[in-house]
């Protein structure tokens, strides 16, 4: 595998990470500052690297076994995370308060965003490639694409309003959905 394909996976891979990111900026609007977005944003790459590293170290012969229930892994943990959101949205009582985001809502994004990175892992054990190399090289999208998204959702949220939630956690639904309809 070369590395301009290695970098367009990992450009590909951080794909839903932006979205999710543009959705945590809204959010959290006033509460995304740098040290946080750094926080969430190392988060989602720590994930998304280790998970082909995983993926490698498993092998190819059970690469069948989680192609099978991926999307679906994906889906539940997006999906319900948009639900908690749009909840969150609803029941809480003021517009000038932001919300931020629990660890577990963001260890549960960076999850749901890197099961496709497993699979990839899996597929590394395949074809050459530098492990290591691709590893790092998607961390370093995944991060980069975080920063990128939170501040956009940050910036928008600021002109949309807080009540934009209700919208953040129905883009964290349809990415779901989309993952689950492209394996499908």
């Amino acid at each position: 595998m070369t590395y301009l394909e290695i970098l367009l996976l990992a450009i590909g891979l951080s794909l839903d990470t932006f979205a999710v990111s543009v959705s945590t900026g809204f959010v959290e609007q006033k509460g995304i500052r740098f040290f946080r977005a750094t926080k969430i944003a190392v988060v989602m790459a720590f994930f998304q690297g280790v998970f082909p590293f995983v993926g490698w170290l498993v092998g190819s012969n059970i690469v069948q076994l989680f192609q099978d229930y991926d999307h679906w892994i994906a889906f539940a943990l997006l999906f319900l995370l948009g639900i908690y959101m749009i909840y969150g949205s609803l029941t809480e009582g003021s517009d000038d308060k932001y919300r931020k985001i629990d660890r577990v809502s963001v260890i549960s994004m960076a999850i749901a965003t890197s099961i496709d990175s497993l699979i990839v892992g899996l597929s590394f054990g395949m074809v050459h490639v530098n492990i290591w190399i691709a590893c790092a090289m998607i961390a370093f999208f995944t991060y980069l694409f975080a920063m990128i998204g939170m501040l956009i959702g940050k910036k928008t949220g600021n002109l949309i309003g807080h009540k934009f939630e209700i919208a953040a956690g129905f883009v964290i639904m349809l990415i779901g959905v989309k993952i689950l309809l492209e394996h499908l």
